[in-house]
């Protein structure tokens, strides 16, 4: 072999292998990037003493201490449980289908790898839930549809909190509406996205909406005011939002935004928020009653 043909084999081989631990990444990535890819083991509780007159319970991805999340089954067990709304992430696929899934890829949630935005809904019927709480008692358990879970939310009254995933879709949002819309169901849009917000602020102007942050800002503030029926949505756990005696708080609290947090699972903080006078709670197991 010379010294060129060599050269070839050792580049052909590094090649193969650099693919294969991009893909390995990529994989580990999706699996591992969000926070709640290994069970938690919630610790289910009853707040309803912490609770003020507008306090409003909303189960994170449907009660997913107890069911898969961001499944049917985590809607209904919602529902049971009587929260006031049920939490949901929602994307659109190929061939205009509005499913319900957290991540833009199926691959932490199911027995599949696949994108949503890039599949049919066909396609990812082939796959199955495989991750969640008590995910033994709902075999063959598919990725559902925006219709399905606005029925549960119509079957047990809640409100449908919907995150508007991204900067995506935003020329179909009229789908989304039309799907609500021949409900009775009422609508809470929330994301991170203020755009999102805006155009859905255009198709339906008396729904209740949240812009979603980390940390609070004063952009975050002016940016909710602008919009109109704009909350703000905070992380419970970040310490930001606490300093200096809990200002960006109480800053909202004074500009008459509603205020409401993610993802409460203590007793204790939520307690704290509320007195606060943050008046929206989503949690993944704290209950009502």
């Amino acid at each position: 072999m010379n010294r060129k043909t060599v050269i070839k084999t050792v580049i052909a081989v590094c090649t193969v292998l650099s693919a294969a631990a991009i893909g390995v990444g990529i994989g580990y990535g999706l699996k591992s990037y969000n926070k709640y890819y290994k069970l938690v083991d919630y610790k289910t509780a009853k707040v309803s003493e912490y609770m003020k007159d507008d306090t409003k319970l909303i189960a994170h991805r449907g009660f997913r201490a107890v069911a898969p999340e961001n499944s049917l089954p985590a809607f209904e067990e919602a529902g049971k449980a009587e929260f006031w709304g049920a939490e949901c992430d929602v994307y659109r696929t190929a061939d205009g289908v509005w499913v319900i899934h957290h991540d833009p890829n199926i691959l932490r949630m199911t027995n599949g790898n696949r994108n949503i935005e890039k599949s049919d809904y066909s396609e990812l019927l082939k796959y199955d839930f495989n991750n969640g709480h008590n995910i033994e008692k709902y075999p063959n358990l598919k990725i559902c549809k925006v219709e399905d879970y606005l029925a549960v939310c119509e079957k047990y009254s809640m409100k449908a909190v919907i995150e508007l995933k991204g900067k995506n879709n935003l020329e179909y949002f009229d789908e989304l509406i039309k799907l609500i819309d021949s409900t009775s169901v009422e609508p809470v849009f929330i994301s991170f996205n203020a755009d999102s917000l805006r155009k859905i602020k255009e198709l339906k102007p008396e729904a209740k909406l949240f812009l979603v942050v980390d940390d609070i800002r004063d952009e975050h503030i002016q940016t909710a005011l602008e919009i109109g029926n704009c909350g703000i949505d905070f992380d419970v756990d970040l310490d930001k939002n606490y300093k200096n005696d809990c200002e960006m708080i109480k800053k909202c609290v004074t500009a008459g935004l509603d205020l409401g947090v993610w993802a409460c699972d203590y007793p204790e903080k939520m307690k704290r928020v509320v007195d606060l006078g943050v008046n929206f709670i989503t949690t993944d197991c704290l209950t009502a009653y």
